[in-house]
C-alpha cells in the first residue's frame, strides 16, 4: 500500500518515513487523531517499514518479511510472528488480553532483527490494563517498537504520554475525503467517522438507519411543534436499532445532530437578528458534546439519549 494511498498528514508521515530510515523512531509512539485522520493505516504502513528486510523508509511490499502480511480468507489480517496487533473488537481492551501482549513483548523475536506491537484505540484500556502495560514502557525491551493510537488522549495514564512520543493527526480536507471515499456529499462523513469503515463495508441496514435518522435532523432544529415530532422519531429508530446496539447507534446520532448544529451556524453566523438562535444552538452543541463524551463511559445509553432529547421535547 504505502503512505500514499491514504490521504493526509504529508508532514508526518515524511517525519515518519525519515526517522524509519535514520532509525531514530522512539521506542514507543501514539498517533493521535479521530477516526478518518487514518491513523490505523498509518500505524500499519509504520509498522511493515519496522519489519521490512530492506530497511528503507517505507515497506518494500516484496522481502520474505513484507510477503508475510496479507488476509486470510475471512479478510482477517495476517502478520509476520514478530508482529502483534492488539485490536479485540468490542469497546475496552482487557487486562487479560494485555497480559497476552506482555508474554509476547517477552519472547525474543523469532524471525525478524524487533518485535513490533500496535495497540488500537489504547484508550479503551481501563486504568488497571493502562497501569498493567506501563511496566512495559518503564522497563523496556531494546528489541521491540510500540505503535499506539487514540481518539482521547485525555483517557490516557500521564506516565504512559510521559514514555511516548506523540504525533498529532488531523482530518485532510473534506474534499480529499469525499473523493477518496466516493461520497456523494459531507453528512455521509458522520457516519464513517462512527464506523472507521469505508462506504462499500457498512452495511445496507446501517446506511438505510443513519438516512432516517439524518431526515429527523432539519425538523429538530426547527423548533416547535416538529422538534418534538424528531425527537419522538429518533427515539424510536434508536429503540428498533436493539440494545447491544445502543450505544454506538447513540452516538450515530449525537455526530448527526453536532454536524447540523455546525452546518446550521455556519449559515447564518452573519445574519442579523439572529444572535438568540445562534446561542441556543451553541448551548445545544455544547450539552451535545457533553452527552457524546459521556457515551463512552459506562452510563445507560437510554439516560443519555433521554438527555439529549429533553432539549427538544
Amino acid at each position: 500500500m504505502g503512505y500514499g494511498s491514504f490521504p493526509g498528514n504529508e508532514k508526518v508521515k515524511e517525519l515518519l518515513k525519515k526517522m524509519t530510515l535514520s532509525q531514530t523512531l522512539p521506542q514507543a509512539l501514539l498517533l493521535k487523531g479521530e477516526r478518518l485522520t487514518f491513523k490505523e493505516e498509518i500505524a500499519q504502513e509504520l509498522a511493515r517499514a519496522l519489519l521490512c528486510s530492506q530497511g528503507a523508509e517505507e515497506a518494500c511490499g516484496v522481502c520474505p518479511l513484507c510477503r508475510l502480511f496479507g488476509r486470510d480468507e475471512e479478510g482477517r489480517p495476517l502478520t509476520p510472528p514478530d508482529m502483534l496487533i492488539l485490536d479485540p473488537p468490542g469497546d475496552l481492551i482487557k487486562i487479560d488480553e494485555v497480559r497476552e501482549a506482555i508474554r509476547f513483548i517477552g519472547a525474543h523475536p523469532m524471525v525478524a532483527p524487533k518485535k513490533v506491537v500496535v495497540i488500537s484505540d489504547m484508550d479503551r484500556m481501563n486504568q488497571e490494563a493502562q497501569n498493567a502495560f506501563l511496566k512495559v514502557l518503564e522497563e523496556p525491551h531494546p528489541y521491540v517498537n510500540y505503535i499506539m493510537t487514540t481518539g482521547r488522549i485525555d483517557t490516557l495514564l500521564p506516565t504512559i504520554l510521559s514514555r511516548s512520543q506523540v504525533f498529532s493527526l488531523q482530518e485532510p480536507k473534506e474534499r480529499d475525503l469525499l473523493d477518496y471515499f466516493g461520497l456523494p456529499g459531507r453528512e455521509e462523513l458522520v457516519l464513517l467517522r462512527e464506523r472507521g469503515l469505508r462506504w462499500s463495508e457498512i452495511p445496507e441496514g446501517e446506511k438505510i438507519l443513519f438516512s432516517r435518522m439524518r431526515e429527523c435532523m432539519d425538523p429538530l432544529f426547527a423548533g416547535g411543534r416538529g422538534s418534538a415530532v424528531a425527537a419522538v422519531k429518533l427515539k424510536e429508530l434508536w429503540e428498533e436499532a436493539g440494545r447491544e446496539e445502543s450505544k454506538r447507534v447513540l452516538r450515530l446520532l449525537l455526530s448527526l445532530a453536532m454536524e447540523r448544529g455546525r452546518s446550521l451556524l455556519a449559515e447564518v453566523v452573519k445574519e442579523r437578528g439572529k444572535e438568540p438562535w445562534q446561542r441556543e444552538v451553541r448551548e445545544l452543541l455544547l450539552k451535545t458534546e457533553a452527552i457524546y463524551r459521556e457515551s463512552f463511559s459506562n452510563a445507560s445509553a437510554e439516560v443519555l439519549l433521554a438527555a439529549f432529547l429533553s432539549s427538544f421535547l
